[in-house]
This record gives C-alpha cells, sequence and structure tokens, in this order.
C-alpha cells in the first residue's frame, strides 16, 4: 500500500511539473513570438492552460488574443479566444456573458462554415441554457450540435448530445421521446465501446424507468451504473445510482433499506458539493419518513419528515433552483393539516402552487413541442422541397390568423422579456450585496493583522524608551547596551514586518483572496527566528529534518505563526527553562506544521474561538485566536489543539 502511495506522489508531482513546464514553455516561445497569426494561437494556448487554474490570467491572455486577432484580421483566432472566454464565464457562473461570448464565436464559425468549432460552441451554449431551464433554447442548439456530428461522422460526441436531448424530454415528461434519443445514444456508444459515457446512459436509463414505474430495470441498469462508476472512480455516478437504488426499495415499501442507500448517496454529494442531488435525496427522506409515519404513527418519523422537506427547499432556494419546490411545499403542507396547524398548512399549499405554475407553463411546452416537429421534419424530409400551395380564397383568413399570431407572440415576448430583465436585477443586486459584505470583512481581518503583528513590538520599544527615560540609575552600563541593541534588533524586525504587511495590504486592495504557492518551510522559520530574535528569555527551536516545503499562501501562513508564537511566549511568563518547538513533518500524506511549549497549559475553553466561529470577540477571547481561524479557513488549513494543565500546549496546522 505504502509502494502504491508513493508511486501515486510521484506520478502526481511528475504531472504538476510537465504542466509547469508547459506553461513555461509556452511563454518563452510568445516572448520570441513574431506579431503574426502565431502569436495569435500561442497567446489562446496560454489563456486555455490558465483556463482551471486562474481565471483572471485566463481572461488577460484571452483578451489579448482577440485584439490581436482584430488587428491582423486572422477571426477563427478571434473565435477561438471567444469560445475560451465563453468557457471561462461558463466556469464562473457569469452565464450572460458566456452566452455573449459564445455568439460571437458561432456568429464567425458561420461565416466560415467551420463545421467543427460550430458543433463544439453549440452544444457548450446548450448545456448553459440546460442549466438555466431554458429547455427550448437548450434543445434548438443541442439539435444544431446533433446535425454537424451526423454530418461529420463524430460518433462520440454524437452520442454524448442523443443523451443530454434525452435527459430533457425525461424531464419534460415525455417518456417516449427521452428513450427513442437515449436508445439511439447508447447504439453508437456500444458500437464504440466507450464504457465511460455508457456509464452516463445506463444512469439515464435508470432515471427514465424510475418515472415509468418499472422498478426491475431501475435495479438493473442502477447496478451497471454503480459498477462502472466504481471501475473509474466516478463519484457523481456511484451517488446517482445509490440514489436510484434507493428509490427502488422505496417503491417496493422497503423504507428502511431506501433510507439507507439514500443516505450513502447524500454523504458523496456532500462531498462533491452537488447541490441539486442533495436537494432530490432530501425530498426522498423526507417521503420515506411520512410513509414509515404513515405505517407506524410513531411522531418521531413525522417530524423527521418535515426536517427533511425544509433542507430540500433550502438548498434548492439557496441555490435559485425551483423544479423541486412545489413538490416539497405540498406535503410540508399535508404535514401541517396532519399537526393541525391549518394556517401554515394554507400558506404552504399557495407556496406549492404558486412554484408549480413558474416552472413550465404551456407556451414552453409547445416551443419546445415545435422545435422536435421542426427537428422531425429535416431529418425524414432532407431531400424533399416544400411546394406552397396559395389559394386566394383564404388569402384574406390567413392574413387575420397571422396578425393574431403575430400579436399574441409579441406580447408573449414582451412578457418574457420583462422577466428576464427583473431576474437579471435581481441577480446583480445580489452579488453587490455579496462583494459588500466581503468588503467589510476584509477590513476587520487586516486590522486585526495590523494590531497583532505590530502592537506587541512597538509596546516594547515603548516599555524601554520609558525606562531609559525615567529610571535610568536602575540600568548598567551593560544592561544598557545589551538592551539598546536589542531594541535595535526589534526595531528592524518591526520595520521588515512593516514592509511585509504593507506589500501584502497593496496587493489585496483589489481582492483579499490567498495567493497559493509552494514555500520552503525553512524560510518560515528563518522569518519567525528573525521576528522573534530579540526573546531572550525563551528558548525558541525549530526541526525540519525533511527540509519540507508546503503550497500555500506565504503571507497567510506568516501571520498564523507568528500570532501562535506570540500567544506562547505570553503564556510562557511565569515558566521556568521556557522552550517553544516548532516542528514540521508530513503524515497520512498530509504537511503538518506544529507549535508545542512547555507553559501551564489550559482547557479547551480557553481556545474555543479558534474553532468557533459563533464565538464573540470581546477582552478574554481576544482577536488573536479569531485571526488564526479565519486565516486558515481562507487557505484550506485545519487546526488541532491539545493542550493539558500543567504540562503545555501543542497546536497542529494540517495542510491538504
Amino acid at each position: 500500500m505504502k509502494r502504491l502511495f508513493l508511486l501515486f506522489f510521484l506520478l502526481s508531482c511528475f504531472a504538476f511539473g510537465q504542466e509547469n513546464r508547459r506553461i513555461d514553455s509556452l511563454f518563452t516561445a510568445l516572448s520570441h513570438a513574431k506579431v503574426d497569426t502565431s502569436k495569435v494561437n500561442l497567446l489562446n494556448s496560454v489563456a486555455n492552460e490558465f483556463l482551471e487554474v486562474d481565471n483572471e490570467k485566463c481572461k488577460k491572455y484571452a483578451f489579448q488574443a482577440v485584439a490581436l486577432a482584430k488587428q491582423l484580421n486572422f477571426t477563427l483566432g478571434e473565435a477561438d479566444a471567444y469560445s475560451i472566454l465563453g468557457k471561462n464565464f461558463h466556469g464562473e457562473y457569469n452565464q450572460e456573458n458566456a452566452i455573449l461570448y459564445y455568439n460571437k464565436a458561432i456568429a464567425i464559425c458561420i461565416k466560415f462554415n467551420d463545421k467543427k468549432r460550430l458543433g463544439t460552441l453549440y452544444y457548450r451554449l446548450a448545456n448553459i441554457y440546460n442549466d438555466t431551464n431554458d429547455y427550448a433554447s437548450a434543445l434548438e442548439n443541442y439539435f444544431n450540435a446533433t446535425k454537424i456530428y451526423e454530418e461529420l461522422k463524430i460518433n462520440d460526441r454524437l452520442g454524448v448530445v442523443l443523451n443530454q436531448i434525452s435527459s430533457i424530454y425525461r424531464g419534460l415528461g415525455d417518456y417516449e421521446k427521452s428513450k427513442e434519443y437515449l436508445d439511439r445514444s447508447t447504439k453508437i456508444l456500444s458500437d464504440l465501446n466507450d464504457e465511460f459515457l455508457l456509464m452516463y446512459n445506463y444512469i439515464n436509463y435508470a432515471q427514465l424507468y424510475e418515472r415509468t414505474d418499472n422498478t426491475e430495470k431501475v435495479a438493473y441498469y442502477a447496478t451497471k451504473t454503480y459498477e462502472l462508476a466504481s471501475k473509474f472512480n466516478n463519484k457523481n455516478s456511484m451517488a446517482v445510482s445509490l440514489f436510484a437504488l434507493g428509490m427502488v426499495h422505496k417503491k417496493k415499501g422497503q423504507y428502511e433499506e431506501a433510507l439507507k442507500e439514500i443516505n450513502k448517496a447524500i454523504n458523496i454529494f456532500e462531498e462533491l458539493s452537488n447541490f441539486m442531488g442533495m436537494a432530490s435525496a432530501y425530498n426522498e427522506l423526507g417521503v420515506c419518513y411520512l410513509k414509515l409515519y404513515e405505517q407506524t404513527n410513531t411522531k418521531n418519523y413525522l417530524t423527521l419528515a418535515k426536517n427533511n422537506f425544509e433542507a430540500s427547499n433550502k438548498i434548492y432556494l439557496e441555490s435559485n433552483l425551483i423544479d423541486g419546490l412545489p413538490d416539497n411545499y405540498l406535503s410540508i403542507s399535508k404535514i401541517s393539516e396532519m399537526e393541525h396547524n391549518y394556517k401554515s398548512a394554507l400558506d404552504n399549499y399557495q407556496l406549492y402552487s404558486k412554484y408549480k405554475d413558474s416552472i413550465l407553463s404551456e407556451s414552453t411546452k409547445e416551443t419546445i413541442k415545435n422545435l422536435e416537429d421542426k427537428r422531425s421534419i429535416e431529418i425524414r424530409d432532407k431531400e424533399i422541397a416544400i411546394n406552397k400551395l396559395t389559394i386566394m380564397a383564404k388569402e384574406k383568413q390567413q392574413f387575420f390568423l397571422i396578425a393574431g399570431i403575430s400579436f399574441f407572440a409579441i406580447l408573449g415576448g414582451m412578457l418574457f422579456y420583462q422577466n428576464r430583465t427583473r431576474r437579471k436585477n435581481n441577480k446583480r443586486l445580489r452579488l453587490l450585496n455579496q462583494e459588500l459584505d466581503e468588503s467589510n470583512k476584509v477590513k476587520a481581518r487586516f486590522f486585526g493583522i495590523l494590531n497583532h503583528d505590530l502592537r506587541s513590538p512597538v509596546a516594547n520599544l515603548i516599555h524601554f524608551l520609558h525606562l531609559k527615560k525615567e529610571n535610568p540609575e536602575l540600568l548598567s552600563e551593560e544592561n544598557k547596551t545589551r538592551l539598546e541593541q536589542k531594541t535595535i534588533t526589534a526595531a528592524e524586525n518591526l520595520l521588515i514586518s512593516m514592509e511585509d504587511i504593507l506589500l501584502w495590504s497593496k496587493g489585496q486592495m483589489d481582492n483579499f483572496k490567498p495567493n497559493f504557492k509552494g514555500i520552503e518551510i525553512n524560510e518560515l522559520f528563518n522569518d519567525l527566528s528573525k521576528h522573534f530574535g530579540s526573546e531572550e528569555n525563551v528558548e525558541i527551536r525549530f526541526e525540519n529534518p525533511q527540509k519540507m516545503s508546503v503550497h500555500t499562501d506565504e503571507n497567510y501562513l506568516k501571520t498564523i505563526m507568528r500570532n501562535l508564537t506570540g500567544n506562547a511566549i505570553k503564556a510562557l511568563t511565569a515558566t521556568e527553562n521556557p522552550q517553544i518547538v516548532w516542528k514540521a513533518k508530513e503524515e497520512n500524506g498530509k504537511v503538518q506544521l506544529s507549535i508545542a511549549d512547555n507553559g501551564p497549559g489550559s482547557s479547551d475553553e480557553k481556545f474555543r474561538a479558534l474553532y468557533d466561529d459563533s464565538e464573540v470577540v470581546g477582552i478574554k477571547t481576544g482577536l488573536g485566536l479569531h485571526l488564526i481561524r479565519d486565516l486558515a479557513k481562507a487557505i484550506n488549513c485545519e487546526i488541532d489543539l491539545f493542550s493539558q494543565v500543567g504540562k503545555g500546549t501543542t497546536i497542529i496546522l494540517k495542510f491538504s
């Protein structure tokens, strides 16, 4: 097992190194590139490398590619840059900009009849509309991609698109069309023997047969999905298949078994932050508990059912998803009626009606039906020219009919535009509120850093100056010289700390976010040694025999380590032979930094601010522990505490 872990670690390091070398080589080529189309391609390659790593750098180089491509009239290079920007904004959940840049790229590719690029762009654009529940637009773009992939015979992508179309029709309740497209996709992928893509088809079959109450086929396809998902370590598909198996048990009335499978799925959904999966799973837990209450009349089951329905609603509302809200509100309304809380029952029933009417209007269903009819005609009658027969006697009737349809279409478009504008404005308002809240947190955090890293050294300097001024006779020449040297050293360290903090604050003026990079731990220990070099009463040792490094934000970690060391020094005031030991080691694949002192120790309650977000900042709790907790959370650092009265305190920082 250790050999396997070591091999995985070495391969990971190699892959990381390869990626860095690839970026470095691109930058090297970019610095020597001539101002021509090859430089546009290099800029796009650099932007693409940063796509999943650094959104701001990705946008920076993509916009540079756009500007240079326009200057050189290199329109396909410009289209590639727009495509990268669309994908980047989609990853940032900025769907409006993502749609804007994808459409710019599509317009260029249509002009040059670049079908391969068009297929990819239509597919990505359809995914955005699918994510935002605009099924009509999603289907239109999926059909465009399907037509291109059929023509170019790109069968693996064709299989994926047909699967997506099947999922939309399943969600709309058209199970016959859903199975038709799913069968076509499965046939194509089976011919390619692509087990990974077939895994998604199998779970789609399970969900389709679950809607049609065919529990045996649900169990069959869910089991096949779980086997392939385990083979490829695809956790999301594992969770979905477990959820489907839970639904099988629920259909059979085996509610205890259903609860076990669904809870397993929830654990994975939470690990992956799959909010839609979590919301659906909590809803089904509520259904199972409600059924158990109906069987046993145990009140606790009724409470659990209500709690799970409310948990599902909370996730739906926070994620701006409304698909599952009607069922939840209807179930809560029934539970309130059972509890004789008729006002709550009525309120929840009204919410059920409101969201049910909002999910999909009849006009949207009709639009989707027309799109499918259009696609069917294209497939069946590609080579048939449609002759328009004009009947003079019915011209006037047709005119009034078209005028009426046009009027209602314009009215519907205006209502749709008004509703979409309102949603956009609400979204912008929420983003502005979030930015204001983050700005206030940044100010509080920065003043906390200034307070802890600068106040203590300045206080020591002031104490020495007061002593020298008011009681000079207490100082011998030897002590005077020693304290002067100590004060000079402390002042120099203070200046270095101030420069670090001010430079850090300048870099964080726009975004107070960590900047992760590799740091040698010995450099961190050297910084601590200099910072606390004037402390003569406490022995501070540093142990790093393996010369380890850690991947994190240097300034965040320095601030945490300085505060922990300062707190330890204060705790050792009355301790004989005071000692502080910093150690670095690796355990279970995680880098660990620990600080231990031989001070008086204390109860865990004194350190409560390290792990409790609700602890109030005050004189007793201090700001230092809150600062350490917040900064550690920002750099994904876990904190463990071991303190025993009379034996000292040890604090461990764990990094992934």
